[in-house]
């Protein structure tokens, strides 16, 4: 399962064209993204060898959904780069894609490979779902609202690869004629209206907003938790899921 994130994690950052991620220098700025797409790869074919090794029909299968979804979701986001009549819809099934699906990789098979009831497989491929899409909407509002030193990048940097996440969804809808994130895409470059969005978002009520998204989904993870035996596992998962919502690093 790490191989498999850190492999999309290397994709992710040549695909953004990004330097640094958690304040280290990311592979495609050492490397170059020539040998960084090779790596990525290598990670994908190493997780894969782990995968098939369970011998496990029904895990093979969930890990090849999981690239087409992974990729489906990064197709999605390149084709709506600066596309401002993106929907809450559109959002939601990309990062679903993007980021829920791996939650799911790892909760869905876990739960298999240990023989698990299938009230149980359903129960933790529900939290899987709902927990990566907290996880994400959470990363979104950082962007807007972290420092670069807690991020490792530079804030806003969904808005310089013309991605619209929650928080400027919720921007836009609040100023549709004025609004520095059209400035910003239109004029791409112009640094002092990324500027203005990122305070705009910080001062306004928006952040609590998407916290509360998150926490919602935080809440949708855990309520068929109680179908599993209770041997702590559960209490762990629900600690897990409190501390994704409330993030702030």
């Amino acid at each position: 399962m790490s191989c498999c994130i850190t492999a999309t994690l290397v994709h992710d950052d040549i695909i953004d064209k990004s330097a640094v991620r958690r304040g280290r220098p990311t592979v495609n700025d050492v490397w170059g993204e020539d040998k960084a797409v090779l790596f990525g790869d290598y990670l994908f074919a190493k997780a894969a060898q782990f995968c098939a090794s369970t011998g496990n029909l029904r895990v093979i299968k969930l890990f090849s959904q999981t690239l087409a979804a992974i990729s489906s979701g990064e197709l999605n986001q390149a084709f709506d780069a600066f596309n401002l009549e993106q929907t809450h819809e559109h959002y939601l099934d990309r990062i679903s894609n993007k980021t829920a699906s791996l939650f799911v990789l790892a909760t869905e098979s876990g739960a298999i490979l240990s023989q698990a009831p299938e009230r149980s497989v359903k129960a933790l491929r529900d939290y899987g779902y709902n927990l990566g899409i907290a996880f994400q909407i959470v990363d979104d509002i950082l962007d807007f609202t972290g420092t670069e030193e807690e991020l490792g990048k530079p804030l806003g940097s969904d808005l310089d690869q013309g991605t619209l996440t929650l928080p400027a969804m919720l921007l836009l809808e609040r100023y549709p004629e004025d609004n520095p994130i059209k400035r910003f895409f239109q004029n791409w470059g112009e640094l002092e209206n990324k500027k203005q969005v990122i305070e705009l978002i910080r001062d306004s009520p928006i952040v609590q907003e998407c916290y509360d998204i998150a926490a919602d989904y935080c809440a949708k993870a855990c309520q068929n938790l109680n179908l599993l035996p209770d041997n702590g596992v559960s209490q762990v998962l629900m600690d897990l899921a409190g501390y994704i919502g409330t993030r702030r690093n």
